[in-house]
């Protein structure tokens, strides 16, 4: 997958929203460390590709108050994993920024600044925005800095809530984990959070750290180093 510039397309989405993986339920959990250079870096073992910025921390503004557009096109399922999905975030994001939910009549609306759209569109839609074969993508509309202000996710229609989630991660600046590399214990639904489909208590933990650990939009490898985050 080449670098992707502002305005450059994800195809899919976070590996943790997507369905179960069969790893080896023996196998040892993997470093917190690898597990966040995966999600914020997109490198490491872990790593499987699709990033805002590889090789540098992408996250929304901070203080910011982001508002996710949801399409008309979207049900009352998709809408809840959304909204499932944004409530785990904000319980480990220590406050970095806020995510609030604002229905649209638009079928496909299209992001102003400090906002984050999602829709279900049809296939052509698909075929024209997104990598080939994908079922979703998300496009990163504007950055200050190097911090995302604008974030516009679409989804082929007829596709599992699920996806709906699994985009918005892409939209915050999360990368895809390889969970064929995951001990299938360590990718199960952490218990207690909402978005029972998206994240691991792992994933969870490894948010959490790098949300509370004073790194800014932009932070290298060599700025997680120091951070003793990696």
């Amino acid at each position: 997958m080449r670098r992707l510039a502002p305005g450059g397309m994800l195809a899919f989405a976070l590996a943790a929203c997507r369905g179960p993986s069969t790893p080896s339920p023996a196998a040892s959990p993997p470093p917190l460390a690898d597990v966040i250079e995966a999600i914020f870096l997109g490198s490491g073992p872990l790593a499987a590709g699709d990033c805002v910025s590889p090789g540098t921390l992408a996250t929304p503004l901070r203080s910011a108050t982001l508002t996710v557009v949801i399409g008309a096109t979207i049900d009352a399922a998709g809408q809840r994993a959304i909204e499932d999905a944004l409530t785990d975030v904000q319980q480990v994001n220590n406050g970095r920024f806020r995510l609030v939910v604002e229905r649209s009549r638009d079928a496909d609306p299209l992001p102003g600044p400090l906002q984050i759209t999602s829709a279900d569109v049809p296939e052509a839609a698909i075929q024209m925005l997104c990598s080939p074969g994908g079922s979703g993508c998300t496009r990163v509309f504007t950055f200050s800095g190097a911090s995302i202000t604008s974030a516009r996710c679409v989804q082929r229609i007829g596709t599992s809530p699920r996806l709906k989630a699994h985009e918005l991660g892409h939209a915050i600046g999360l990368c895809h984990v390889d969970r064929d590399r995951m001990p299938a214990a360590v990718m199960a639904p952490s218990p207690g959070t909402m978005a029972q489909d998206c994240f691991s208590a792992l994933e969870l933990d490894a948010i959490r750290a790098v949300y509370g650990s004073g790194l800014e939009a932009g932070a290298t490898r060599g700025d997680f180093e120091r951070a003793g985050l990696r």
